[in-house]
């Protein structure tokens, strides 16, 4: 067998920072995770790599828990900078709310977590 065989599988290479995944592939995931079992959100993942390369700035999107008010309580898109569904093209209001949702969920699980206080 030459060395060739053992370069098969359809493996590409992938620049990878020292960390591990590469962020192109940790959007690409993080979007495949929120999109639901059929994948809807997939078709905008040109545009959020394009638009926010990084976890880190999609979650930056989302309003700081410390900024928002009683008008910010009845809507969860409310809670996402609206130009991000602008800048991605995102028009469906499910696909708003999936992204909304994920975008929240992403900025809770990126947050430096504070000890917790019990409530007095």
């Amino acid at each position: 067998g030459s060395s060739r065989s053992r370069s098969r599988g359809g493996r590409r290479r992938r620049r990878r920072p020292a960390g591990g995944a590469a962020p192109d592939d940790m959007v690409a995931g993080w979007l495949r995770s929120i999109s639901g079992p059929h994948g809807v959100l997939m078709p905008y993942l040109a545009s959020v790599r394009r638009e926010f390369g990084t976890l880190h700035e999609i979650a930056a999107t989302v309003l700081p828990e410390e900024e928002r008010t009683e008008d910010h309580a009845d809507s969860i898109l409310k809670l996402v900078d609206p130009l991000l569904f602008e800048a991605i093209d995102m028009r469906l209001l499910g696909h708003k709310l999936l992204f909304a949702k994920g975008a929240l969920g992403l900025a809770a699980s990126l947050r430096p977590s504070a000890p917790q206080r019990p409530a007095s």
